[in-house]
């Protein structure tokens, strides 16, 4: 465990503990909290974050989404749950508001070359684990539903978020449902 206060602080600490959620602040002194999550999750692609805001702005959950931000939570909200929160934020899940995270769904499939996206070249079991995420599964049920390990699924995940250059489970989802709308 270990705190900073801005990114070059916190880059350090990343390289020393290398913990599985990294709590941010919305902005930082040296740079966004947004452009902080991209670069953290580009160079530490096991690590999630976790926003901790005072507000819920929608350009910063945007922002913070499409940085590839694993949750999205008020600080006030929070007190309470927070160790609930990160726990589930570890284990691979998405906190966001549902209504803001499907406006910015909904923009994403709007605004996206789905030519550049979706041309997934995935492997059938690949393809089989983005449909069950897609469904809402946990990386335990997938696992059972394909008999394999968890850690399979998480080396999976990680391919296939190489392969569709994303950093998060909701852009998957997101990329999925306008597929499947689209075909």
């Amino acid at each position: 465990m270990g705190c900073a206060r801005t990114y070059q602080e916190a880059v350090t600490q990343l390289k020393l503990s290398r913990p599985d959620v990294l709590l941010t602040d919305v902005i930082l002194p040296d740079r966004t909290g947004a452009e902080a999550c991209r670069e953290i999750t580009e160079t530490f692609p096991g690590i999630r974050v976790l926003f901790l805001a005072l507000h819920q702005e929608k350009a910063a959950v945007y922002s913070a989404v499409l940085a590839g931000a694993s949750g999205y939570v008020l600080k006030e909200s929070a007190r309470d749950r927070l160790i609930p929160t990160i726990e589930l934020v570890a284990d691979g899940h998405s906190i966001f508001e549902q209504d803001t995270l499907m406006e910015v769904q909904n923009w994403v499939r709007k605004t996206q070359d789905p030519d550049g996206l979706l041309d997934w070249n995935l492997s059938p079991q690949q393809s089989r684990l983005v449909e069950l995420l897609a469904k809402g599964r946990r990386n335990k049920e997938i696992a059972e539903a394909m008999d394999l390990s968890e850690k399979t699924i998480r080396n999976y995940l990680a391919t296939v978020f190489k392969k569709l250059h994303i950093t998060h489970r909701s852009q998957i989802i997101s990329l999925y449902e306008k597929r499947h709308v689209d075909e």
